[in-house]
């Protein structure tokens, strides 16, 4: 017995660690579809912010990139106005050229502009040269270059063909005074009439720009100003393959840092801008990009806010459900715990009743017996009054008797395993009938049962002593001269409506509303110990206690014309 309790234990304790499992992974649950739909929210509004920033950097990029292009454009514009220039006269003179070029010094873009015209030998005429600078002390330095740079040289031959201007490779000028200028020269031929490269070159307007002032003044940069966004320029001859990087700029320390940004997924091909600009015989690819500073500065607070704002719900509402789930675990632990000392409590009663029952009867049967003994020996020498007391006794004990009977009956019920398995109700009508048989002639009374009885899962014994002690019942407490019991069942019963509700309905005496659940108690009678044929008062008990063990329920209702109407189910 303590080995079939223990296993029972470890039935129960794995039972309740796999519910407290089942339980809990619903709380991670939570917590995990919550992460799930607050990081979805934080990534929705934070590819929305990432495409507004796209949206502001491209136009803002696109800006810059008109700046560039117009500057080009001016660059263009004095060449075409060198050209006019010179064509609407057959001798400029220096003064001519001086005034000429004044208003172009004056924007700051060029450093110096020079006139060096063609000579017939094929090289650079050094007697003629006529130069503007905004610096002095650049005059001797840009004379030595035009006179005896080689590379120059080679560059105006390369324009002479071509008939476009075009830019030098990067060089580094000396100013004086330790000064080093670091640009490009620009070498426009001029020709003696518009567009008419058949003639040949009358000179050369060669021009020196200082590259990173000129694109720090086109882009609008200042090194003490974070611009969150990082630039390069490149030149090229069409072929980007072989292109010359002349600018650079990133934003403060990115200089030193990560400027291709090699760690954002397709980020070039998301964010940065790129543009192609010709200018004479070679072309400028400008690429603007963001900086790191451009997306640590970017306003995520909604998408943030959104992301907080879901994990704290998440939070919160993992805790309620996790408290509203310990909760119910504690009154459950209550519940078993209390239902476990009410089923031990309710065995020891019956184990009692049981014992203290079969105990009884031994003596019971004695003093019964004696009873009977002193009757048939001494029964001519007591008066009448003392064999009245001795039947009186005989009756008492027999009485007692039955009532252990019943205990003990009462006690079995709740002490022995039910027999449940498929069974016709309409099979157990008739036996029970049958049974019955000699009673129902002896008070002339008929049962009638509905034809259609179902097959339910229960105790064959126990619903057949259901069925006779209600039928029993309904012939015992009725007074008419034509005593009838039906039997039935119903799926519309206002109480349990779509359920199978059994009933025994009789033309009975009716039992008071008062009364419809005393006459469940134990040994409860309602009249008189010998009206109605007598009895312990047990009947009804034992089919409640029956219908108990099958999980149903019984209650009454007066019937219509008079009579009883006992309603239950079975749901085992």
């Amino acid at each position: 017995m303590a080995e079939l309790i223990h296993k029972n234990d470890g039935n129960e304790n794995a039972c309740r660690d796999r519910t407290l499992c089942k339980t809990y992974s619903r709380v991670c649950m939570v917590i995990f579809v919550g992460t799930v739909i607050s990081f979805m929210f934080f990534l929705l509004m934070l590819t929305y912010s990432m495409r507004e920033m796209e949206k502001d950097f491209r136009h803002d990029a696109s800006l810059q990139l008109g700046s560039v292009t117009r500057k080009i454009d001016l660059f263009l514009q004095f060449s075409e106005d060198l050209r006019a220039f010179y064509a609407a006269s057959e001798n400029v003179t220096a003064d001519e050229f001086a005034h000429f070029t004044a208003s172009i010094l004056k924007r700051g873009d060029l450093d110096f502009i020079s006139w060096v015209p063609f000579a017939d030998t094929g090289s650079l005429r050094q007697d003629m040269i006529y130069f503007e600078t905004r610096d002095p002390a650049l005059t001797e330095a840009v004379i030595r270059f035009l006179i005896e740079d080689e590379a120059l040289h080679k560059l105006a031959l390369q324009t002479r063909k071509s008939g476009r201007m075009t830019f030098s490779e990067p060089v580094d000028l000396p100013a004086g005074d330790d000064r080093v200028l670091h640009g490009q020269f620009l070498v426009d031929p001029i020709y003696p009439e518009r567009k008419d490269v058949s003639a040949d070159v009358q000179g050369y307007a060669i021009s020196f720009v200082r590259t990173v002032p000129f694109f720090m003044n086109v882009f609008q940069l200042n090194e003490d100003m974070r611009q969150r966004r990082n630039i390069h320029v490149f030149m090229h001859d069409g072929d980007v393959t072989g292109q010359q990087k002349i600018f650079d700029h990133y934003d403060g320390e990115e200089a030193g840092g990560f400027p291709d940004f090699d760690y954002i997924p397709n980020y070039k091909h998301t964010f940065s801008v790129e543009q192609t600009i010709p200018i004479g015989s070679r072309s400028l690819s400008v690429v603007i990009e963001p900086s790191l500073s451009y997306f640590t500065a970017a306003n995520n607070a909604s998408a943030l806010m959104a992301l907080i704002l879901g994990l704290s719900l998440t939070a919160v509402t993992a805790f309620l459900f996790y408290r509203q789930i310990s909760l119910n675990i504690h009154i459950q632990d209550v519940v078993d715990e209390r239902t476990k000392a009410l089923r031990e409590s309710n065995q020891a009663l019956d184990d009692f009743v049981y014992i203290v029952s079969h105990d009884l009867k031994e003596p019971l049967r004695g003093i019964y017996n004696y009873a009977v003994f002193l009757q048939e020996d001494y029964g001519d020498k007591l008066e009448q009054d003392g064999i009245d007391k001795l039947e009186t006794l005989q009756k008492l004990s027999k009485r007692m008797e039955a009532l252990i009977d019943t205990l003990l009956q009462y006690s079995r019920l709740g002490r022995t395993e039910l027999a449940i398995k498929p069974t016709d109700l309409k099979r157990v009508l008739e036996e029970v009938i049958e049974m019955m048989g000699p009673q129902l002639e002896a008070v002339d009374a008929d049962v009638t049962v509905q034809d259609d009885m179902p097959t339910v899962i229960c105790d064959y014994a126990r619903v057949s002593e259901i069925f006779r002690n209600l039928i029993t019942n309904g012939l015992k407490y009725n007074d008419r001269d034509q005593k009838h019991v039906e039997v039935g069942f119903t799926l519309t019963h206002e109480t349990a409506p779509g359920t199978r509700v059994f009933f025994v309905k009789d033309n009975g005496i009716g039992i008071d509303p008062d009364h419809h659940e005393v006459v469940f108690k134990m040994f409860k009678r309602l009249h008189g110990r010998d009206d109605y044929g007598g009895g312990t008062g047990s009947g009804l008990p034992i089919v409640k206690k029956i219908i108990d063990r099958h999980q149903g329920k019984i209650w009454i209702e007066p019937a219509e014309g008079g009579g009883t109407v006992f309603y239950f189910t079975l749901e085992a």
